[in-house]
């Protein structure tokens, strides 16, 4: 079923902030942005997720739907159309943006990450880091490759950035587990300390 809105314009014109869906921004002007832009009810669980990774220090933008059980396209703007202001700007203020999605469960395969985005570094390191802590990840290969400037995932400073695509049965491990949500989170924030280094080096050359 194709998405309801093509634009948050579209979204915003027809659907009401606090009852429909809201946004959460906490910009803590850090180099790092952990998104969930199908949050809440739209793709439950990667709002939980997102904020384990930001922490307290990473900034943190969650788009969530309000409403349990209405049909996933109807708050679900596409991650290449995806323009709420805020998230925008908070974009254009990152070097480095990890955006965290919901897919569906496939029948032999329920629990594996699926990587997209063009930064290939931070995939092979925040890939890494979740597999040496437990968890699966693969980087081709499947449905959603996040190549696209456009994407949401691509959007900050350096225009590269990664998307992390978590099945249903993950999502819900990870929802009610807090301590394996804060082991995936963990996972995760090791993998971009470990960028965050690679490019302060690089800028000091």
């Amino acid at each position: 079923m194709s998405d309801k809105y093509v634009s948050f314009a579209q979204l915003a014109a027809s659907e009401m902030h606090g009852r429909d869906y809201q946004i959460v921004v906490n910009d803590r002007s850090n180099r790092v942005s952990i998104i969930a832009p199908h949050g809440g009810y739209v793709e439950p669980g990667t709002s939980q997720v997102a904020e384990s990774i930001a922490g307290k220090d990473f900034s943190l933008y969650c788009f969530e739907g309000l409403v349990r059980d209405r049909p996933h396209s109807d708050l679900h703007i596409t991650s290449s159309n995806f323009d709420e202001p805020r998230c925008l700007d908070l974009l254009n203020r990152s070097d480095i943006v990890v955006a965290v999605h919901g897919r569906v469960n496939e029948d032999d395969d329920d629990q594996c990450v699926w990587f997209g985005g063009r930064d290939l570094q931070l995939k092979e390191a925040i890939a890494g880091s979740l597999i040496e802590t437990g968890f699966e990840a693969q980087h081709s290969g499947h449905a959603f490759p996040a190549t696209s400037p456009l994407n949401i995932c691509n959007r900050g400073k350096r225009s590269m950035g990664v998307q992390l695509e978590l099945p249903r049965a993950l999502r819900d491990r990870l929802t009610r587990d807090e301590g394996l949500r804060a082991s995936f989170g963990s996972a995760v924030r090791e993998g971009i300390e470990w960028t965050l280094k690679q490019l302060a080096q690089r800028e000091e050359r």
